[in-house]
C-alpha cells in the first residue's frame, strides 16, 4: 500500500487557505471601489463561479483517486463515503453551470417555468412556493457546515469512539485552524456590501473540502487518523 502520508500536503493547504483569503479581499475592495469591477467577476459564468466549480471538479477528483488507490485495503463503508463525497461535489460543480446549458445551449423547448432562473438545475426550483436554494443551500447547508466545522471537532476530540468511527469511515474532521479560517471567510464576505456576496462564498465550501482533505489525508483502516 502506498505511503498514507504523501496525500497529506499541508503547504498546499495553507496556500489554498490564503489565496481565499486573498479572493475574498479582492471581491470585498472592489464591492466598494468599482462595482463595474465587481460585478463582472462575480457575474453568472464569471471568474468567481469558474473558480466554484473547479474547486468542486478537483475536490472530487481528489476522493476518486483517493478511492481508486486504497480501496483494496479498506471496509465497504470507507469506499462508499469516498464515492458519495466524489458523486456530491460532481453533482454541485455540474448544478454550478446548470450542466452545461449556457455553454452548450441546450435546453430549448423544455418547460423550466418551476426553476426561478429558468435553467436546468435543481437549485433553483421553487416547489408549492418554496424555494429549495434558500431551503437546502441557505439555511441547510449554513447548519450543516457550522455542526460539521464547529460543533464536530469539539465533540470527537472528547469522543474517542466517535473519533475512531469517523476515522474508519473515511469521514475527516476539521482542525480549529481550518475552522477558524473559514470563519474569517464567513465573516469577510458578510461584509460585502452587495448582494452578489453569495458567488464569492459559494468558493469557500469547495476549497474548504480541498483544504481538509490536504491536512487530514486519506482516512480509514491502517491510515492516518481524521483527528
Amino acid at each position: 500500500m502506498r505511503d498514507p502520508a504523501k496525500t497529506v500536503h499541508p503547504r498546499l493547504a495553507q496556500g489554498l487557505m490564503s489565496a481565499t483569503v486573498v479572493l475574498i479581499l479582492v471581491m470585498l475592495a472592489t464591492a466598494i471601489i468599482d462595482l463595474r469591477i465587481h460585478e463582472s467577476l462575480a457575474v453568472e459564468d464569471g471568474f468567481v463561479e469558474w473558480l466554484t466549480v473547479v474547486a468542486l471538479l478537483a475536490a472530487s477528483g481528489v476522493l476518486l483517486w483517493r478511492w481508486w488507490g486504497f480501496r483494496q485495503n479498506q471496509s465497504a463503508i470507507w469506499q462508499l463515503v469516498m464515492l458519495l463525497g466524489a458523486v456530491a461535489l460532481f453533482f454541485g460543480a455540474g448544478e454550478e453551470i446548470s450542466w452545461g446549458q449556457r455553454i452548450f445551449g441546450w435546453g430549448e423547448g423544455l418547460d423550466l417555468s418551476a426553476n426561478r432562473q429558468g435553467e436546468t438545475n435543481l437549485h433553483n426550483l421553487e416547489v408549492g412556493g418554496v424555494n429549495l436554494n434558500k431551503v437546502i443551500f441557505t439555511y441547510g447547508l449554513g447548519l450543516g457546515l457550522a455542526a460539521y466545522f464547529v460543533i464536530l471537532p469539539v465533540v470527537a476530540q472528547r469522543n474517542a469512539t466517535l473519533r475512531r468511527t469517523l476515522t474508519a469511515w473515511g469521514i475527516p474532521v476539521s482542525n480549529y485552524q481550518v475552522s477558524a479560517w473559514l470563519l474569517v471567510c464567513l465573516l469577510l464576505v458578510l461584509l460585502i456590501p452587495y448582494s452578489r456576496k453569495w458567488e464569492t462564498l459559494e468558493v469557500v465550501v469547495p476549497v474548504a473540502a480541498l483544504v481538509l482533505l490536504m491536512v487530514r489525508g486519506v482516512v480509514g483502516r491502517g491510515l492516518r487518523e481524521s483527528c
